[in-house]
């Protein structure tokens, strides 16, 4: 799911929903998350030099998580993506994450979002 796509289903939730896709979202912003519903690829098929466990479709969630999370503002966000960058693991995973890699800066510059305002 695009990560403009979360941010439609956060608008048109409730105030429960919305606080458990928040967590959600966070939660993403790991890189020992595991995409529930990805699709299991052998390692010798998959992406070289990603965290052992990790399929290519975890580098999509956590790439959709921090967009989303940033454009909502969540509280916590900016850490999250702070600790990701202080995590030796990340910087095999982090040149793979190719629109992330462009516009972490811009991300880490803290932008005010929507969380909190509806």
């Amino acid at each position: 799911m695009p990560w403009e796509a979360v941010v439609d289903l956060w608008r048109a939730a409730g105030p429960e929903d919305r606080r458990a896709l928040e967590q959600k979202l966070l939660e993403m912003l790991d890189l020992d998350y595991r995409n529930p519903h990805a699709d299991f690829v052998p390692a010798e098929e998959g992406i070289p030099g990603l965290p052992a466990g990790m399929q290519p479709d975890d580098l999509l969630c956590l790439e959709a998580a921090a967009f989303a999370a940033t454009h909502l503002g969540l509280p916590g966000v900016q850490d999250r993506l702070r600790a990701l960058l202080r995590e030796p693991r990340f910087h095999a995973v982090y040149p793979r994450l190719r629109r992330l890699h462009l516009e972490l800066p811009s991300l880490l510059a803290g932008r005010t979002g929507e969380a909190g305002s509806g």
